[in-house]
């Protein structure tokens, strides 16, 4: 009994081994899911662009009877959403999760939209068990926040006073760098987190800062030089380049006439240049132009000027000239024609802006109109 105990003992153990080896070495997943419905089409969408993914990833699958499946390359974990598409309509999309190498099941509900979706694996666990605990304080903070600014805004009918908007924007950019702080931290204790790769990437796509250069750097070689690794090593050497403290750098863009044209940066006697980049068919890019306008009326001649810089593409171009038009820009306007220098400095959101001094030096990104019309009454009255 004793030695076929023990032959039992060694075939489970060789059993086990078999089995890790053989998920450590997979290079394609699948994915069972269920959902509560059996009409439409699932869809996986990307968190960040198409380069940061070594293999394809819009994928989509039919519903049969509430279940469907998803099967690709994959050569480590990474993050998508998970969307469900009735009649063309996007009905349901998901928070962001992450598929491992191998086989696991997700499940989701249709009315869920923006959660997590049911699924385990060794990412996913590794996020609730480590992950998630360690940003807890800081979640709720913006929690707060986030539900502080939508009563004032309901208090003041959507038009918050200048004071609260600033106060507001000043403590969510304090929780950011505390949000920074701890993603460096967990960085440096768990170097081979792809979950880590995944949040930086994540979170380059609304904004720069220094220290996700110090995060990336704790992550190990193996992760760094990866596919998506090297997306990111990219992306942050072009955002480094556009952050406060640079010139901001020359580009060779269409004026309205269709003429090559640089973009004219360092004006003596213009103290302050905001550099605008939008696209005719982004509704917040366009909601702007009103405060800008007034603005720009009240300080044009004080030294401010604004720069506009379309990137729409080659067939939403007559869209461009109608927007100007229609929103009676008085402004300098140029087309970045289909986003070529928007790529290469990794801008990817729109409306997305950069103030810069007279000497063409970056001194603030994405300052909101509330901000920059106290910034520009302040130096008027200096």
């Amino acid at each position: 009994m004793t030695a076929m105990k023990l032959c039992l003992s060694l075939f489970t153990v060789l059993l086990l081994t078999y089995h890790c080896s053989a998920q450590q070495n997979c290079n394609s997943f699948t994915l069972k899911g269920t959902i509560n419905t059996d009409t439409g089409v699932m869809q996986l969408f990307p968190v960040r662009d198409i380069s940061y993914y070594p293999y394809r990833t819009n994928l989509e699958t039919g519903i049969d009877n509430g279940k469907f499946t998803f099967t690709d390359s994959i050569a480590y974990p990474t993050a998508y959403r998970l969307g469900l598409r009735i009649n063309k309509s996007l009905r349901y999309l998901s928070d962001v999760f992450y598929i491992d190498p191998c086989v696991q099941t997700i499940s989701c509900h249709i009315d869920s939209n923006w959660e997590m979706p049911a699924i385990s694996n060794n990412t996913m666990r590794e996020l609730t068990t480590k992950y998630n605990p360690c940003f807890k304080s800081v979640n709720l903070a913006f929690d707060k926040l986030y539900k502080t600014r939508d009563s004032l805004k309901k208090q003041f009918n959507n038009a918050l006073p200048v004071l609260y908007s600033i106060a507001l924007k000043n403590r969510e950019d304090s929780l950011d760098k505390e949000n920074i702080k701890l993603i460096v931290n967990y960085a440096t204790k768990h170097p081979g987190s792809y979950l880590v790769l995944w949040k930086i990437a994540y979170l380059l796509h609304f904004g720069y800062y220094p220290a996700y250069e110090n995060a990336f750097a704790a992550l190990s070689p193996t992760i760094r030089n990866s596919h998506t690794g090297s997306a990111l090593a990219k992306e942050l050497t072009a955002l480094k380049s556009l952050s406060t403290g640079k010139h901001f750098p020359a580009l060779q863009l269409l004026d309205t006439a269709f003429t090559q044209a640089a973009l004219p940066l360092i004006r003596k006697g213009q103290w302050y240049i905001l550099i605008n980049f939008w696209k005719s068919d982004c509704t917040p890019c366009l909601k702007q132009f009103d405060a800008y306008k007034r603005i720009y009326a009240q300080y044009k001649n004080d030294g401010f000027q604004i720069i506009s810089i379309s990137v729409d593409k080659t067939n939403d171009v007559d869209n461009w000239q109608k927007a100007i038009k229609e929103k009676e820009l008085p402004w300098p306007q140029f087309l970045d024609l289909n986003g070529t220098n928007a790529t290469r400095l990794s801008i990817e959101a729109f409306p997305t802006n950069y103030l810069i001094d007279e000497n063409g030096i970056i001194i603030r990104k994405n300052i909101s109109p509330e901000e920059l019309e106290k910034l520009l009454a302040y130096n008027t009255k200096q």
